[in-house]
């Protein structure tokens, strides 16, 4: 994956995976129409924030340490954009795997009786790992996701401990020589 690109005050890939995730629990509830990845849907969001006011409903998405301070070029919003579809993409098209590698490593918790929330925060996740960002930074992002999105207070508690699995699986199946069921 690239570097990710820092702007003083402001992580944008972290906005990009912020902006996935409505998008792919969009698509979770409902799945017919995928209206969201077009260019200009996406590229509307980071433009927001190359304006010197970050409007009211990304300002509730951002943490102070978070929001941009001064001008967002037009090459990060394209890289940002860029990262955002991919992730998109990554999480929605390798689901039904994924799945299978969530279910393996969430005893007694069946994906459907995961909250909407903390089931596509997990999705994410490790389609992203699989994207080759490194698994600290992918479960840190995850938990981050789930601490302002997740159902309750525990959310990222159970982010955690699964992704954690899920990289131990992936971990002993590569020492033995196999890769994790897809």
């Amino acid at each position: 994956m690239t570097n990710e690109i820092r702007k003083p005050g402001f992580r944008g890939r972290s906005f990009a995976r912020t902006i996935a995730f409505q998008i792919i629990c969009e698509h979770d509830v409902n799945p017919g129409e995928l209206t969201a990845l077009d260019d200009d849907y996406i590229r509307a969001k980071f433009s927001e924030l190359s304006r010197s006011e970050v409007s009211d409903e990304d300002d509730a998405l951002l943490a102070a340490e978070e929001r941009p301070r001064g001008k967002i070029s037009p090459e990060d919003v394209a890289q940002w954009s860029d990262f955002t579809r991919t992730l998109i993409r990554a999480t929605l098209s390798g689901r039904d795997a994924v799945d299978r590698r969530l279910a393996a490593a969430s005893d007694n918790w069946r994906l459907d009786r995961m909250s909407l929330t903390d089931r596509n925060i997990l999705r994410m996740a490790v389609a992203e790992i699989e994207l080759g960002t490194p698994a600290a930074v992918a479960i840190n992002e995850a938990i981050e996701l789930g601490k302002k999105f997740g159902r309750d207070a525990e959310s990222p508690k159970f982010i955690n401990g699964i992704l954690g699995r899920v990289v131990q699986e992936q971990s002993r199946a590569t020492d033995e020589g196999a890769l994790p069921p897809r």
